[in-house]
């Protein structure tokens, strides 16, 4: 639960975005700056400089009186490595931290794991799904995996080291290993699928969705999982725990850019259509 200081103090910065009066901008490591931590070679996100997390971090350094600062990084292990080395610590290359950090599940989990940050924002929901060839109908029913291990000489691309390559290659006992063709980055996978070298692809909906572009040769539907595996979660940011008034002034600003629409067409924009206005 909020205070009802933390609260007031949100929609009072909401408030005065939105009628145009001028609020106090919140403390960040360089004043009049905000440092914004995102992921190198991440599209449609963030790659070569731009994507939707890009332009999401600008809109939120203006709604803050703050001029963007970007801080590029290239995940870790994992996103206790990430949260460590790009929020509260540092990097032990010498990696400066960043005021927030951006794309950051918002799991009560990885919050537990984590108490020398604060998740929260959620600006973008997220789901596995399949990308295929529109005349393969067996995926909406269900049974896609074992229709696919009939189909002779087809291979199915996957980013390597990703849940859905770890699904893959453990789904129907292993039978699938020898035709799952890995791949450095999903946006290679799809560009093989266009080439008609794999026949489907396992990613997350919002990068099959940019790297396609509505191609309607091939059909993106929900992939599920079974449990207790994650096929579906939310997309927030991260600050150090005790950034109390950074993290509200992000909310607010967060609140601003959903109320007035802003988010809902920069994610259009890169072609993105699963968005959230709930925190």
């Amino acid at each position: 639960m909020w205070s009802t200081e933390r609260l007031l103090l949100v929609l009072g910065l909401a408030l005065a975005t939105t009628s145009g009066q001028a609020a106090e901008p919140p403390p960040t490591a360089t004043p009049g700056v905000l440092r914004i931590a995102l992921y190198r070679d991440f599209p449609p996100y963030s790659h070569e400089g731009s994507g939707s997390d890009v332009d999401l971090g600008d809109a939120l350094a203006r709604g803050l009186g703050l001029r963007a600062e970007f801080a590029w990084f290239k995940a870790d292990e994992d996103m206790h490595d990430d949260l460590r080395n790009m929020v509260w610590k540092g990097h032990y290359l010498g990696t400066r931290v960043a005021d927030v950090m951006l794309h950051v599940p918002v799991d009560p989990n990885l919050q537990q794991a984590n108490p020398k940050v604060r998740i929260f924002g959620a600006y973008q929901r997220e789901e596995l799904a399949l990308a295929r060839k529109s005349e393969w109908r067996a995926a909406s029913t269900g049974r896609f995996l074992e229709e696919f291990a009939q189909a002779d000489g087809e291979r199915i691309g996957v980013e390597l080291h990703t849940p859905a390559d770890g699904h893959l290659m453990h789904a129907l006992g292993g039978r699938l290993r020898a035709r799952v063709a890995h791949f450095g980055a999903t946006a290679a996978a799809v560009a093989a699928l266009q080439r008609g070298e794999v026949g489907a692809v396992l990613a997350p909906r919002g990068q099959l969705q940019a790297a396609l572009g509505g191609d309607p040769r091939y059909v993106i539907e929900t992939y599920r999982l079974p449990p207790p595996a994650v096929d579906r979660w939310t997309v927030g940011m991260a600050v150090k725990a005790e950034a109390h008034a950074l993290q509200a002034s992000l909310e607010a600003a967060l609140a601003t850019l959903i109320q007035n629409g802003t988010l809902a067409r920069l994610m259009t924009h890169h072609r993105l259509t699963t968005t959230t206005a709930t925190p």
